[in-house]
């Protein structure tokens, strides 16, 4: 091969690694930017991955088993109660409920026989504070027929308390089921089995339901009187969390003062619960405090306070 071909060889060669280098110049400058922005994703999926209740609006309900447990605080004071704490102990009644004498059968000093009409004086009382044997009070309503002069029978009307079946629970059952339920979260089936358990009468889970149904219905005028009174009130604080309600996240939000509370649970967080039929914030004119969740920001008819440690600033939307 000559010289002159063997530089148009070289200068071939040299003209296909050129265009090569700038080909792989061109995928490195493409893959620096994918790198770059897969760096950019990472760290903001990091960022949100530590957000939790304590550095942003996440309410402690929604982090779920991941939440980290609630150490009690260690204590320097002693066990028991304080210096200056009034303690709240038993003390003896003059009229027990019941009495039981006990008696001594044997003489300690000679080992003869001793009976109740040995008993001479009282040496010493101890009185036990505890339940009543359980047991649900059977009322049975009679309407009895009168007979007029004329020869009518009129029977007695029913009270207006009782239903028109033969066999049902009382208004005090039916409370303590309403009690149980709403204030100490006990689940409808559960007190089906306490009430079996301690009256031997299980009380129907749908019953329970259906007496929580009657209480929410006779209880339709103090909600609007609540709902009336917080919205006359200069300052209304309002908050919401989370909670699970049939398997899922809902939330729970609150508006309140200091003698009012409003409560109401929803699907969802933001606007659409904030302005929804349930709230009553979308009709607030006053002063409304709150910790400076956006959706608060459309509420326009009220003056906005946010909550801070300290203090607290105000501004209109």
């Amino acid at each position: 091969m000559s010289l002159e071909e063997e530089i148009l060889v070289l200068k071939s060669l040299v003209s296909s690694l050129l265009e090569r280098v700038s080909q792989l110049e061109a995928e490195n400058a493409e893959l620096r930017l994918e790198n770059i922005a897969l760096k950019n994703e990472n760290f903001e999926l990091k960022a949100r991955l530590a957000k939790n209740s304590t550095n942003s609006h996440k309410p402690p309900s929604s982090e779920g088993y991941g939440k980290k447990p609630a150490f009690p605080k260690v204590s320097t004071s002693k066990i028991g109660g304080q210096i200056g704490h009034n303690g709240k102990t038993l003390q003896m009644i003059s009229l027990p409920d019941e009495l039981i004498k006990h008696y001594a059968e044997i003489c300690t000093a000679c080992s003869n026989q001793l009976s109740e009409s040995d008993v001479v004086k009282v040496g010493s009382s101890h009185q036990v504070f505890d339940l009543p044997p359980q047991r649900l009070w059977i009322t049975q309503h009679q309407l009895l027929v009168s007979q007029c002069t004329c020869g009518c029978e009129t029977k007695a009307s029913l009270p207006i308390s009782l239903s028109a079946s033969p066999v049902q629970y009382g208004s005090n059952i039916k409370a303590l089921a309403v009690y149980l339920n709403t204030d100490f979260k006990i689940p409808f089936q559960k007190i089906s089995t306490l009430f079996g358990d301690l009256y031997s009468y299980e009380f129907n889970p749908s019953t329970a339901f259906s007496a929580n149904q009657q209480a929410y219905e006779k209880l339709e005028p103090i909600e609007n009187q609540i709902k009336h009174s917080l919205l006359e009130s200069k300052i209304v604080h309002t908050d919401e969390t989370g909670l699970r309600c049939q398997g899922s996240l809902q939330w729970l939000h609150v508006a309140c003062n200091t003698l009012y509370t409003y409560f109401f649970v929803h699907q969802k967080r933001g606007k659409l619960a904030i302005e929804s039929e349930q709230s009553i914030l979308q009709d607030c004119k006053n002063y409304l405090m709150h910790d400076c969740w956006a959706s608060y920001s459309n509420l326009n008819q009220a003056t906005h306070l946010i909550c801070k440690p300290i203090s607290f600033v105000s501004y209109k939307p």
